[in-house]
């Protein structure tokens, strides 16, 4: 009897840990549509193929913890030790790319500074004043809300003909203090990198707490595998006495 419970407070725990999962693939996957419908043109600031590989990202993870959570809910549902063993594998799996990603991007932050600037570079020779376009707009938008200017500092506008031409403004209006008579001072990948670092422990804090979450959930489902085997264990042995 004492089994018995045991084996249905893990079925308990499990299947909240898999609906947990679940909620997360499906919240993950609305903030991206979010952040794609409202804010595409500044990731694409960033590298002309960002929006690709985050989508790329985003739909793997997401189908990852949907398929995770699938077999977690058939594998304690019918006691199935190759559905448990394949959730089993693939948390893990999640949770040793988790790692090794957060470990490489801490490792490669500068460099992947640098190649930002490299492609706000190439993003500020599209910027053409008083244009619509999606490159103009998140330029005047960024300047604005990280009180920059530029990638480095307003000299940077010299690479747009229409400033490098100029007699007066040498930068656009998104570039000027509202509270002083001038231009923002500071660049934007210095603004861009500045908030990176400030939200680092946030980011870490999360990816940490998840990679915690599915370390609980293997250790639920090794318990789960084996109290099936302990189970099935007893009833064959229990099977062989009545035969004899």
């Amino acid at each position: 009897t004492k089994m018995i419970k045991a084996s249905d407070i893990l079925k308990i725990m499990l299947y909240v840990s898999n609906f947990i999962m679940l909620i997360c693939s499906l919240t993950l996957l609305v903030m991206f549509a979010l952040m794609m419908v409202n804010g595409k043109q500044y990731v694409d600031l960033t590298g002309q193929y960002s929006s690709l590989y985050m989508f790329i990202t985003v739909i793997l993870l997401s189908l990852t913890m949907l398929g995770a959570s699938i077999f977690g809910c058939c594998g304690m549902a019918n006691q199935n030790i190759r559905c448990l063993t394949v959730y089993l594998g693939v948390v893990s799996l999640m949770i040793v790319v988790l790692v090794t990603c957060g470990i490489v991007g801490w490792w490669k932050k500068d460099e992947a500074f640098g190649e930002i600037g490299r492609e706000l570079k190439e993003s500020l020779q599209d910027y053409e004043p008083g244009s619509t376009n999606e490159e103009t707009k998140a330029w005047d938008d960024i300047q604005e809300y990280l009180h920059c200017c530029g990638i480095n500092s307003t000299k940077d506008w010299n690479m747009v003909e229409s400033y490098r031409d100029a007699r007066t403004l040498k930068y656009p209006h998104s570039c000027k203090d509202p509270n002083g008579t001038g231009a923002y001072v500071d660049g934007c990948l210095l603004k861009i990198s500045m908030w990176f670092r400030e939200n680092l422990w946030n980011i870490g804090f999360v990816i940490s707490g998840f990679v915690i979450f599915m370390l609980m959930s293997v250790c639920l489902v090794c318990m789960m595998i084996a109290s099936v085997h302990s189970s099935t264990k007893y009833d064959v042995e229990r099977t062989h006495l009545t035969r004899n």
